[in-house]
This record gives structure tokens, sequence and C-alpha cells, in this order.
């Protein structure tokens, strides 16, 4: 659980992914709309990509074991 509880949490992992997109999704975007979003995109950010998808892990896996807890 976050420290502003269950019902905001998601709000807090909405803004850490809108970070993202405003700091390395929209800035290549805007260098270059026609470009290839492919391997070398894909090389440039799979570091922020594996990070991104722990945290989704870790985030789903706290959620169980609440719902757990209540069971």
């Amino acid at each position: 659980m976050n420290s502003l509880g269950h019902h905001l949490a998601v709000i807090e992992w909405a803004k850490d992914s809108d970070g993202l997109d405003c700091s390395a999704v929209w800035p290549e975007y805007d260098a270059n709309p026609n470009q290839d979003f492919g391997k070398e995109y894909y090389d440039r950010v799979k570091n922020m990509i594996d990070v991104q998808l722990a945290k989704g892990g870790i985030r789903l896996a706290t959620w169980l074991n609440a719902l757990a807890e209540d069971c």
C-alpha cells in the first residue's frame, strides 16, 4: 500500500507513467513523427520498460496480497 492508501494509489501510478511520456516518449515523437519506432527505439528505452514492468508486477502483487488478507 502507498502512503495515500488504496484509492489514490492509481493516481500515483498514472503520474509516474505520465512523467515518462513527457520525458521519453513524446520528445522522440516530436523530433520526428515519421521515424521508425522499432528496434533502435526499443533498444534506447528497454531499460525504462523493464523498470515499469517491474513496478507493475510489484503493484499487482501488493494488491493481490491485500485481497488475500481479506479472505
